[in-house]
């Protein structure tokens, strides 16, 4: 079964069933629960086979709210005004040069409009995620799941204006 029948099968996104499979995300209870009863098992046996959590030792440290902040009073004073951020922490736009890497802080406009070839934030079934968008204006796109319409997405979020690494 490829990951986007089972996407369907669980109503979720093919780029969430793609970080399952990698184990880059950790699916909720009720996903365990509706993945399960796609392969005839319980969510409890699933769960089991899943790799331990991350520790706070373990998981990467994550960018200060300091650190946001004075980031963005400086763009503020280079003219970046209104621009929100999320944190990467998919490969889905590694394959754009520069690459966009996990670790780095993605900064998007809400009020940009959506250009072929721009990186795109978007909601999906309550997920925040970052695509490029295609060279048909249809299309999303990432380095490492399947491509999804750009109808299915819940909102768009904005444009993305820069990216950039934290130190």
């Amino acid at each position: 079964m490829s990951g986007n029948e089972l996407a369907r099968r669980i109503a979720s996104s093919g780029s969430g069933v793609a970080e399952y499979r990698k184990a880059q995300r950790r699916p909720r209870f009720e996903t365990l629960r509706r993945i399960a009863a796609v392969f005839g098992t319980t969510a409890e046996d699933l769960e089991a086979m899943l790799p331990a959590e991350e520790t706070d030792a373990a998981r990467p440290e994550r960018v200060s709210p300091l650190d946001i902040e004075r980031a963005r009073v400086l763009l503020h004073r280079e003219g970046y005004t209104g621009l929100r951020y999320t944190p990467v922490t998919t490969d889905d736009l590694i394959d754009r040069s520069p690459p966009v890497v996990r670790g780095m802080v993605l900064w998007y406009d809400p009020r940009l409009p959506l250009t072929p070839e721009c990186v795109v934030a978007v909601q999906v079934h309550g997920n925040l995620m970052v695509r490029t968008l295609d060279a048909d204006g249809r299309t999303l796109r990432s380095a490492v799941a399947p491509p999804f319409p750009l109808a299915d997405v819940d909102e768009v979020l904005g444009v993305g204006t820069l990216a950039q690494l934290t130190l």
